[in-house]
């Protein structure tokens, strides 16, 4: 069994396939596998191309906006928290106003 690849017509990885050893391959597949660091491969015709998550970082994000500051970090997880307990307390009412016919009082 040998592993087929497949790419679109720009050369970007559609998908795999396992398939006998006397396959022929048919357009848009190859029996090259795209390197597992490279971010986005695509097939140029001969190879598999792109850059590592990496340098894609170093392309993307602007590392004068990214905190290492821990007081900033515990906010964020403090943040975390409370939307979580605001997801419960509305799922709470949610579920009370279901039972009590649209009243949060339970009066009807």
């Amino acid at each position: 069994m040998k592993t087929v690849i497949m790419y679109g017509n720009d050369g970007s990885f559609i998908n795999s396939k396992l398939v006998d050893n006397n396959y022929q391959l048919g357009q848009n597949e190859t029996f090259q596998v795209p390197n597992s660091d490279l971010y986005n491969p695509k097939f140029n015709g001969t190879a598999w191309v792109g850059i590592s998550r990496p340098e894609f970082d170093k392309l993307t994000i602007n590392q004068e906006l990214v905190s290492d500051d821990p007081s900033l970090k515990g906010m964020v997880q403090q943040l975390g928290t409370a939307v979580a307990q605001m997801s419960i307390a509305l799922t709470n009412i949610e579920q009370q106003l279901k039972t009590n016919g649209g009243n949060a009082n339970g009066q009807a």
